[in-house]
């Protein structure tokens, strides 16, 4: 529904509100002034004098006596069964069309009746009267032919208010026998009613076999909706107990009020047979009642949504609540009935706002669940518009008021209990969606502490690493600085051997081939002792721990041969075999030849250390997919299988290494070597003994 809808909806609710208000106050002011009996405007025949006598036939089951009563009223309650039987008073009798209906009156209301036979008199007559909460009803029926005195009337005394005359603790009627005498063919019963709230009569002449039906049925109906509205109470308060929904609980008051209210006007429950006094029944009657009109109210004011009514309505609500707690109280000392049509006629306003509310929203095309609620206020309305007509007088309005109410709640029952289990399945639904959002939130709290954990411990361990790092680079520069007093110490000795050996070289004779032999070994080994320190030790060519290579084109085949011819002279009696695999013998390669030089010496230097002097090392080169391989093999001791994972780690050595001498630096360097020239260093054992360490380089450029 728009805005505007819901606006217009709001302003038409708002002038029914206004309209009704008006039409209440007109009606209470109605109801004080107009007289209290309402059956001389429109429930006498006023062309009668006396009602038709009743024919009672010989096989009599059951004869409704609506129509034959007259009725006079009794001012101050001072007639006597002589007065209204002999006296002035008899001829006052007023014909009632059809049965006794009236507002609340103080004074004692006699009604009179006759019964005409046919051939004989039944066999057991019974008078059956309702409704069962008179205060107190007495019978007077004749027992001679032609009654002359009190004497002559045998007196049956009934009501609420004389528990006594109940053998049993149900009552669903005044059940009284007649003993109509045997010589008479028309006789006259009177009756003296005298009720606390609305009065109203009504009756049958019954055989026992109709008296028996009446009340079975009567009690059968009445079992029937006080376990519909009792269960439809325990599923509501155990809602509430599953819930704590305060809805829940108004609703169970509610189903009690109609419990109670059903089993004190059908007669099932008699409180006087509990031996509790007359006044307590009528207490009790009233209260019911009281109860059942503010059940009305909560039902409206649980049923009309926040957004449904206005700050007026709620607090007139509120109000009417509150004013119905007064009577519920003040009936304990006798003002019911000051109270009772006022608050009948907010019951029935009320109702009748929230069946227009109900209209206005379009209830019947929301969920299952408030169109029943709606169907069961519309069900509430039409039974409390009777009660208004009950309270106010009229024919007929006495047992349409009960028929019509036990209708009522054999509808608003079920309907309403529906109503509850959707509302209930709907409360059950979002409370688990809300423990799921519950537990959502709570994991997204433990796992932004966990972050919160995790964050912190990753900050704590970039902070030791970084420290590390410091730390590793402050040992670096620290030992770069000592490379390099060592290199600055190694350049004075190298200078002096290098002048000495050309000092010798030039004394030697000429024929002396064997020393100038030495010699050249000498001066070759200072050289390469130098080129080592200057390419692996310069600073222009570190940055941290990675090595820069300065690329170059380099002749492959020149710069594996004269590796091969350095090492001959350096390891002299030690055979080197270099291997050439695809074509790439007239091939160049951008490398840096003093870092790829240096990293094959070490393997080299490790396959003539860790071999006897007796085998061949091996040196296999071959361009694959732009990479520049060699491998170096040798037959020596090999490498622990579980340690090969571990070499090339700086500082590094087998375990097998035993005492060669060794610094664990120089297969770190050939890595390092791969690693700047975007390649790779793998190294793994020979099923036959010794090792296979393989230097992947790639080649800048190729040139022809």
């Amino acid at each position: 529904m728009s805005k505007a809808n819901k606006r217009r909806s709001l302003l038409w609710l708002d002038k029914f509100i206004r309209y009704c208000l008006l039409v209440f106050l007109f009606v209470l002011a109605l109801d004080r002034a107009t007289p209290f009996c309402m059956a001389q405007t429109g429930s006498v025949n006023d062309a009668l004098s006396v009602s038709a006598p009743l024919d009672v036939p010989s096989n009599l089951l059951s004869l409704s006596l609506t129509g034959h009563f007259s009725y006079l009223k009794d001012p101050n309650q001072r007639f006597s069964i002589e007065d209204v039987a002999f006296g002035e008073p008899s001829n006052r009798f007023i014909p009632i069309k059809k049965n006794l209906a009236m507002r609340f009156t103080p004074d004692a209301i006699w009604l009179k009746l006759s019964f005409k036979r046919d051939v004989a008199w039944p066999k057991n007559p019974f008078l059956n009267l309702l409704p069962v909460y008179l205060r107190d009803v007495r019978i007077f029926v004749p027992k001679v032919r032609n009654p002359v005195s009190a004497e002559d009337f045998e007196m049956f005394q009934r009501g609420s208010g004389y528990p006594d005359a109940f053998p049993s603790r149900v009552q669903v009627s005044h059940v009284v026998p007649l003993n109509f005498p045997a010589d008479s063919a028309l006789v006259t019963v009177y009756i003296r009613a005298v009720t606390h709230g609305t009065m109203g009569l009504r009756g049958w002449l019954s055989s026992e076999s109709g008296i028996m039906d009446l009340v079975q049925t009567r009690l059968v109906s009445a079992v029937v909706l006080v376990t519909l509205s009792f269960g439809s109470a325990l599923l509501s308060l155990i809602y509430w107990i599953y819930s704590r929904r305060l809805y829940f609980l108004h609703m169970s008051f509610m189903f009690l009020a109609d419990c109670l209210y059903v089993c004190t006007t059908s007669g099932i429950v008699l409180f006087g047979a509990l031996g509790f006094s007359g006044e307590f029944n009528r207490i009790i009657i009233s209260e019911s009642l009281l109860l059942l009109i503010f059940a009305n109210m909560l039902f409206v004011r649980e049923n009309l949504r926040s957004h449904r009514r206005g700050a007026f309505l709620g607090w007139f609500i509120k109000g009417c609540m509150w004013f119905c707690g007064l009577a519920i109280v003040a009936d304990l000392f006798g003002i019911y009935r000051f109270f009772v049509v006022p608050l009948l006629l907010v019951s029935l306003f009320l109702l009748a706002v929230f069946v227009v509310s109900g209209i206005l929203h379009g209830q019947a095309r929301k969920k299952p669940g408030v169109f029943a609620a709606f169907l069961a206020g519309l069900v509430k309305f039409s039974s409390a518009g009777i009660s208004i007509a009950w309270s106010l007088g009229g024919a007929e309005t006495d047992g349409l008021f009960e028929y019509s109410y036990w209708i009522a709640v054999a509808l608003f029952t079920p309907l309403m209990a529906f109503s509850i289990m959707q509302k209930a399945r709907s409360i059950d639904r979002i409370r688990q969606e809300t423990t799921s959002l519950r537990i959502a939130r709570r994991a997204e709290r433990a796992a932004r502490d966990l972050v919160k954990i995790r964050t912190s411990e990753l900050e704590a361990a970039k902070e030791m690493a970084e420290l590390a790092l410091v730390a590793e680079q402050e040992g670096q520069a620290e030992q770069l600085r000592f490379i390099d007093v060592v290199r600055h110490q190694y350049q004075t000795p190298l200078s002096v051997i290098r002048t000495s050996l050309a000092s010798l070289r030039h004394a030697l004779p000429k024929m002396n081939d064997a020393n100038r032999l030495r010699m050249n070994r000498i001066d070759s080994a200072v050289t390469d002792l130098v080129q080592l320190l200057d390419s692996s030790l310069q600073k222009s060519r570190m940055r941290g721990t990675e090595l820069i290579p300065d690329a170059q084109p380099v002749a492959l085949e020149a710069f594996l041969e004269e590796i091969i011819e350095h090492n001959e002279t350096l390891h002299a009696g030690r055979k080197f075999v270099l291997e050439w695999e695809g074509s790439i013998l007239q091939r160049n390669a951008v490398l840096d030849s003093a870092m790829v030089g240096m990293a094959l010496q070490n393997l080299i230097d490790n396959s003539v250390k860790f071999s006897s002097a007796d085998t061949i090392v091996k040196l296999k080169c071959s361009i694959n997919d732009a990479m520049f391989i060699v491998s170096v093999e040798d037959d020596g001791i090999g490498i622990p299988c579980e340690e090969i994972r571990s070499v090339g780690k700086r500082f590094f050595r087998a375990s097998n290494a035993g005492g060669v001498a060794g610094t664990g630096l120089g297969l770190h360097i050939v890595k390092s070597v791969a690693i700047a020239h975007d390649g790779d260093f793998e190294i793994a054992n020979k099923p036959a003994g010794g090792v296979v360490a393989s230097l992947s380089l790639r080649l800048t450029s190729q040139v022809q």
